[in-house]
Parts: structure tokens; C-alpha cells; sequence
């Protein structure tokens, strides 16, 4: 009995082949038909709400940390001794959870989860973590329809 030899198959999730740099090519030698520019503006305004949702996250977790005087008073930060927890958790005044949030609020871990988190949504953000895995889903998001002209 031969053995017989099989071409190696690579193993795991594929991802369709990438066309990003023809949209972005065609638009610079100025050849973009109006998809392609429809789909560079939709791209370039999903970047930029991405970074400034990352500095919503990363300005509320320097405010928390440093009091810098927004939503945190100045001297009542968590580097001061303050609790960025204490007030949002002692503040809720209604339903279920209502005793274990104020029996949490103020709690190292609770204040440590908390910062961990603003910070590590904004730097995943700012970064663009997780885009490639998401590269296959844009199929399918809702694009515009194209515009029809009539001559």
C-alpha cells in the first residue's frame, strides 16, 4: 500500500481575501467609482467616532483617576483616596440589586474592575483591537444605495 501524498490544508478560520487597498488606490489616482468613495467616507467617519468614543473612555477614566475637576471634583480622585465607585453605586436608589450596589460601592475590587474597565475600552478602541475579526462581517452592514443617475 503507497502512501500518497496530500497537499497541506491549513487548518482553522480563512478570511476572505482583502480589497481594501484597490478602494483606497483608486481613490487616489482619482478612478473611484461612487461606491468606492461611498465605502472610504463610511470608513473614515466609522474611524473617527471610534477614536473619539476612545476619548470619552480614556478622558473618564483620567477625570476618575486624577480629579481633574469634570465630573470628579479636583483633590477627589483615586490617586487622592477617593472612591470613582462610591457615588454611582451609593446613588441608586430603586430595584433588586439595590442593597448589594451599595454594599459594593466603595469596595477596592469594585473601584479596581471599574477603572480597569474605562481603561481598557479605551485603549482597545483607540488601538482598533478587533478589527481584523470583524473584517468578514462587513458584507454585512447596510451600506446606501447607490445614486442613480439619469441622463
Amino acid at each position: 500500500m503507497a502512501l500518497q501524498e496530500h497537499p497541506r490544508r491549513l487548518t482553522g478560520i480563512r478570511f476572505p481575501a482583502s480589497s481594501t487597498g484597490t478602494a483606497e488606490r483608486a481613490a487616489a489616482d482619482g478612478t473611484a467609482t461612487h461606491n468606492e468613495a461611498t465605502s472610504i467616507a463610511l470608513a473614515r467617519t466609522a474611524a473617527v467616532f471610534r477614536i473619539l468614543t476612545a476619548f470619552t473612555f480614556l478622558w473618564a477614566f483620567f477625570d476618575k483617576a486624577f480629579g481633574w475637576g469634570y465630573a470628579t471634583g479636583s483633590g477627589k480622585g483615586w490617586v487622592d483616596g477617593g472612591s470613582p465607585t462610591m457615588g454611582f453605586l451609593s446613588g441608586v436608589s430603586a430595584g433588586p440589586m439595590e442593597s448589594t450596589f451599595h454594599a459594593w460601592a466603595g469596595d477596592a475590587w469594585a473601584d479596581w474592575a471599574f477603572m480597569l474597565g474605562l481603561l481598557g475600552v479605551g485603549v482597545a478602541l483607540v488601538s482598533g483591537v478587533a478589527l481584523r475579526p470583524s473584517k468578514p462581517l462587513a458584507p454585512l452592514t447596510p451600506l446606501p444605495p447607490p445614486a442613480v443617475s439619469v441622463c
